[in-house]
């Protein structure tokens, strides 16, 4: 398979942001994922016989082999068979996970799947549909000699229940690399790879709910990270896994009542991108509440101080309830006033500077635009108001002013740059140069086109439209009514744009965002 740089920008053309697509650069040994149907061989009560290693795939065949013994949990094709010899009923163009070595001869021939697999050849120890029933269920790799210190380790898992030093994995090879729980009631989580172990502290997984889990095996710099929790880091020891099994202790008969969302195995130190990579997509493709739930992100933000921002755009946005944006410029308030100002930002909406004077930040000098950004900002605070965010009159700014932004605010808003069909925002965001659609002129028809593709993206682009009320007569106010009762009829709500702002920096750390970041994407 072609090589993807998985250190690139979450974003690009794909259209999503980042996907699991990108893990396929030669370090992934293995992407166990119970919920996809691709490739999954299940019984009719949803029992797991063989599960494809996804990065792989589940199409390549080594050549034919006619002689020599199979590899016990290695998964294989009948290319020919005598009646039951490799197991009972089975039969030619079968896939089937060795459970019990054979040997093959010129009648019984098989191809090996390429690619590592959790697999299970016992029907009673299979998983169902990512959970081990804690009595005799597990999955497991065929041996991996190549499995090797370094090695990184992803998986958003659940204990159903808890006994002493249950393993959500284990290494094929003693002392290799496991993760379990110790203790009762409020269980320690623990890796170890020999006589060496890190440990978090009690209820870092509270048994019964899912966690993501971000493990580390790399000697003395070893690290474990559960959740957004404290990075433990130290000596974890030294061995190699040589292997994997799911939900099984190597000591004893012990099994792990454990549930799996998903599991990705990589021979790699990753760095901190690829991490929170990986981890800001279990987080939106798992946990559906709180800051990280993956939804489509649509923000409105009118300019200027013209009454119809409180008299029109505010009472529109209120009727289909979504939460604008209003840039303010201080010079000359206006009738947009104190008592206003406050009234809107007390029912949900955001309050944003649009500078002192309305000038165009690029032709001020540095020491000006200090003041412009400053200034603006102290007088709606003087106000009462939380300002957060700061809309470039004009849409001028440069990365010079970017910095002086960043400062000050959370982000900074400039203009569509004359292209409002293809304008969306890929994460992660520039922050001090935020793209916006302008709806005072543009179609109905391309409103909605553009509002389709970040519906589309599903969490993994960011749309901000822009207004000038001041402007709208009463076609332009009814195009306006008729695209929020689309937005709203796809079940997506209009939001401030530092809601939509946070909303992102949970998925990324800030120190990824730029001025110069690849933003505009067509199609």
């Amino acid at each position: 398979m072609p090589g993807i740089g998985i250190g690139n920008r979450i974003g690009g053309s794909s259209g999503r942001g980042w996907t699991p697509e990108k893990l396929v650069d030669g370090h992934t040994i293995l992407r166990y994922k119970p919920s996809d149907a691709n490739g999954a061989v299940r019984d009719i009560n949803g029992r797991e016989s063989i599960y494809w290693d996804l990065v792989a795939g589940s199409t390549t065949l080594e050549a034919e082999k006619s002689s020599g013994n199979l590899i016990k949990y290695a998964v294989y094709k009948i290319t020919a068979t005598q009646t039951n010899f490799f197991y009972a009923g089975c039969a030619i163009g079968d896939l089937f996970a060795c459970e019990t070595v054979k040997t093959c001869d010129a009648n019984n021939k098989v191809q090996r799947v390429l690619g590592n697999h959790a697999t299970q050849g016992v029907t009673a120890k299979q998983f169902i549909n990512g959970v081990a029933d804690g009595v005799d269920d597990f999955m497991r790799v065929a041996p991996i000699a190549s499995l090797i210190q370094p090695v990184s380790i992803y998986c958003v898992v659940k204990s159903v229940s808890h006994f002493n030093l249950d393993k959500f994995f284990d290494g094929e090879v003693s002392l290799g690399g496991y993760f379990s729980q110790s203790g009762d009631g409020s269980p320690l989580v623990n890796i170890s790879a020999g006589t060496s172990s890190i440990s978090v502290t009690a209820n870092a997984m509270p048994i019964g709910s899912f966690h993501i889990a971000r493990i580390c095996f790399n000697g003395v710099n070893s690290s474990l990270q559960v959740d957004e929790n404290l990075i433990w880091t130290g000596d974890a020891g030294s061995g190699n896994m040589g292997g994997l099994i799911l939900a099984w202790r190597s000591i004893g008969t012990q099994f792990g009542n454990i549930e799996f969302k998903e599991f990705i195995l990589r021979d790699v130190v990753d760095d901190v991108v690829v991490k929170n990579n990986i981890y800001n997509y279990f987080k939106r493709e798992y946990f559906a509440g709180g800051s990280g739930k993956r939804r489509p992100m649509i923000g409105f933000i009118c300019d200027d101080n013209s009454i119809n921002n409180y008299s029109v755009a505010y009472p529109l946005l209120e009727s289909y309830g979504f939460k604008g944006g209003y840039g303010i410029i201080t010079g000359a308030f206006g009738e947009m006033t104190q008592a206003r100002l406050i009234e809107m930002q007390t029912l949900g909406h955001e309050i944003m500077s649009h500078t002192v004077t309305h000038s165009q930040l690029t032709t001020l000098t540095i020491p000006e635009v200090i003041t412009e950004l400053t200034d603006s900002k102290a007088a709606l605070e003087a106000l009462g108001l939380d300002i957060h965010n700061v809309v470039y009159p004009g849409g001028g700014s440069n990365a010079a002013i970017a910095t002086e932004v960043l400062k000050l605010y959370d982000g900074g808003f400039t203009t569509d740059y004359g292209n409002p069909l293809v304008v969306k925002m890929n994460l992660p965001l520039p922050l001090a140069k935020l793209a916006r659609v302008q709806v005072d002129t543009t179609s109905l028809a391309n409103l909605k086109t553009v509002v389709d593709k970040v519906i589309t993206d599903d969490g993994g682009s960011v749309l901000f439209l822009y207004g000038h009320p001041s402007t709208w007569d009463a076609t332009r106010i009814q195009i306006i009514t008729d695209l929020f009762t689309y937005i709203k009829g796809k079940g997506v709500v209009i939001e401030t744009p530092i809601t939509i702002i946070n909303r992102v920096k949970a998925f990324i750390p800030v120190s990824y965002y730029d001025w110069l970041g690849t933003d505009l994407v067509a199609g």
